[in-house]
């Protein structure tokens, strides 16, 4: 049953479009984990080291699955695939676009060795 689902490349895409369909979307506001880091600035404060923990799980989990793809590097391509995430995130912030979501898309597929 475990290999009836899709693969774990086709899984990191779909979390990247997930993000980047949020982000998309009317009425988005930001990351909440990004407002949190603003404002509570302080990185010792809880709230900023809870969004900080954050990302950095989801950036492991990320890893994790481009491990299990066979990327030749996948705790740089998970940076990669954060950075297209994090950038999707803040144009989304800016206005509600669908080129959000194909660039990201695009992006991810380079990343993941897929072209682009």
């Amino acid at each position: 049953l475990a290999d009836s689902g899709p693969g774990p490349a086709d899984r990191a895409l779909a979390i990247v479009l997930w993000h980047a369909a949020q982000a998309a979307s009317r009425g988005f506001d930001g990351c909440p984990f990004h407002h949190a880091r603003a404002e509570y600035a302080d990185p010792d404060h809880p709230a900023h080291r809870a969004a900080r923990e954050h990302k950095d799980w989801v950036r492991g989990q990320r890893a994790a699955l481009l491990g299990e793809a066979g990327h030749p590097d996948a705790e740089n391509g998970a940076f990669e695939l954060e950075r297209v995430v994090e950038g999707a995130l803040a144009a989304g912030a800016l206005r509600a676009s669908p080129d959000i979501t194909s660039t990201a898309m695009r992006l991810a597929r380079r990343v993941l060795g897929f072209g682009g």
